[in-house]
Parts: structure tokens; C-alpha cells; sequence
């Protein structure tokens, strides 16, 4: 069985277990790494769930998604857009925030939330109402907390830090603009989505880029750069420094005293052979 075929049969299998019924006219096809869904399913939540299993078990690797949400018997907009309110407010969404507008089944989102969680609710809830061919949302994420990216940054670390449901994990956090991502390795597919939900849910969080990746995946060439790494660093008193390499390049995190600190860390690593570039997000705390 080549290397197509295993990721296929693990795919379709996660697929069955998670989705039961749901994943009966479902078929995955994997060529040359690149992953193709196709079928039907009764609901566009069943659409996005699919995906969401695929990229628990294949990450990041190239995706289509082609699956069609069945259209029989489609209720009028009128009725689509009173479920679409019902199901929000159900969730516990404040429909002071977000208004709801339907056309020929596509569910608009429009309005303001405190984090990207919310919107992703509202998104999400939406899609569970048959009747609903897609949602767009023009929702403004995060607009309704004000708060800056180094706080964002703590705040989803700390978040990380006493979460339960989050195994051992090497998880590095970037914020731009509100513009959450996720950078690192954890152990299990499932940890990539519980980390991207738990980022969300922080005030002022726009949106949640989800570049983490499962250890098994991982190229033994980056781990052992990886370890390398940390142990320069943690020789030459820069043990704060937390650093992880994904493709040859080295992710630099963490908090320093001064400047020079923070440009002797990525000195450093730069020197180790086969580091082939560095993304050095330290901050430098001044006291």
C-alpha cells in the first residue's frame, strides 16, 4: 500500500467513526498527496465537519472539498433566514450584534463580535439549518474588544498553559492585527482543532490561522534541528527562548531582558547547519 493509499483508508476511517451516518456517501480520494471529497450530505455543516476531520488527520496537505449539500425541498428564504434565528439565539448569540439576511439559500452574517469564536458560532450554527447553501459572514471578529496583540499573545498562551483538554504540545503564537497564528507541533489530530477553538474564544481575536502540525507528521530532520536548537540556546543562558523548525526554518518565540538577547538567540540558531531561514518573534520585555 503506497503512501496515498494509507492516508486515504485513515481518512475515510476517521470520517466513519466521527460521522457516523453522515459519512455513508462520502468518498475520499488521495492522488499524489493531493486530498478530493466528494458526495453528497444533507446539511453545509456536514460539509465543513468534513473537512475539519480531514485536516485533524492530514493537516495542512492540499485540499477540495467538492462535496454537494443536497437541495430537495429547500424552504423559502423567509423560513430559512426565521430557522437561521432561532438556531443563533439557541446558541446564545446576541442577534443585537448580528443581523441575518438570506438569498436563494446563502446566509448572510452581518454585525460585530467580542472574539472569532463568536463569529465562528454564529457560522456555524447557520449551517445546521437545512435549507442553507452556504454562509457568508461580513461579521467584524474581535470588534468589540479592545485589545492589543501582546495581550492577545499572553492571554492565548496562558489559555494554553491550563487547558485540560490540550496534551504535551510545542505551540508557538503569532498576533498581527488581531490576526492570530498557530505555530508548532502537538501530539494528536484532535489537539490541532481544540487549539485553534481555544485561541478563538480570546476578546479581540479576528481570526485564527491553524498552521500546527501532528508529531507523526513531523520530518525527523526538523525534530533533530528542533532539539539542537534548544539546547544551544539553553547552554548560552537562553533557555526563555522557546524555538521549534518546520522545513528548515526556525520559529524564535518567547520573552528576553534586552535586544542583544534576542539577537544572539537567532545568531545562534542561524549558525546550526541545515537551518535554512529564521521567523524571530521575541519580544524584548523592558524593565
Amino acid at each position: 500500500m503506497n503512501q496515498d493509499n494509507r492516508l486515504q483508508e485513515k481518512i475515510t476511517r476517521h470520517l466513519q467513526e466521527k460521522m457516523n451516518l453522515s459519512a455513508e456517501d462520502i468518498n475520499v480520494r488521495v492522488v499524489k498527496g493531493k486530498i478530493q471529497l466528494s458526495g453528497c450530505v444533507d446539511l453545509l455543516a456536514e460539509k465543513e465537519r468534513a473537512e475539519e476531520l480531514v485536516r485533524e488527520v492530514a493537516g495542512a496537505e492540499p485540499l477540495d472539498n467538492s462535496l454537494t449539500v443536497v437541495t430537495e425541498n429547500v424552504p423559502a428564504d423567509k423560513d430559512v433566514e426565521a430557522a437561521v434565528r432561532e438556531r443563533l439565539q439557541r446558541h446564545g448569540i446576541d442577534l443585537g450584534h448580528i443581523g441575518v439576511k438570506v438569498s436563494n439559500g446563502v446566509v448572510v452574517l452581518v454585525g460585530k463580535t467580542a472574539s472569532w469564536a463568536e463569529e465562528e458560532a454564529a457560522r456555524q450554527a447557520a449551517s445546521q439549518v437545512y435549507g442553507v447553501k452556504e454562509v457568508i459572514s461580513q461579521v467584524e471578529a474581535g470588534a468589540l474588544a479592545d485589545w492589543d496583540d501582546a495581550t492577545i499573545t499572553n492571554s492565548i498562551e496562558d489559555v494554553f498553559a491550563h487547558a485540560e483538554t490540550l496534551a504535551n504540545h510545542d505551540i508557538v503564537t503569532q498576533t498581527r492585527a488581531g490576526v492570530v497564528t498557530l505555530l508548532g507541533w502537538v501530539d494528536r489530530p484532535e489537539d490541532r482543532t481544540t487549539a485553534e477553538k481555544l485561541a478563538g474564544q480570546v476578546p479581540g481575536v479576528k481570526k485564527v490561522r491553524n498552521h500546527l502540525r501532528v508529531r507523526e507528521g513531523a520530518r525527523n530532520g526538523d525534530i533533530a534541528l528542533t532539539n539542537q536548537a534548544r539546547s544551544l540556546l539553553g547552554a548560552s543562558g537562553l533557555a526563555m527562548v522557546r524555538v521549534y523548525v518546520v522545513e528548515g526554518i526556525a520559529f524564535l518565540a518567547g520573552r528576553v531582558a534586552s535586544i542583544d538577547q534576542k539577537k544572539k538567540a537567532e545568531a545562534l540558531v542561524t549558525g546550526i547547519e541545515g537551518i535554512k531561514g529564521i521567523n524571530n518573534s521575541i519580544i524584548v520585555s523592558l524593565h
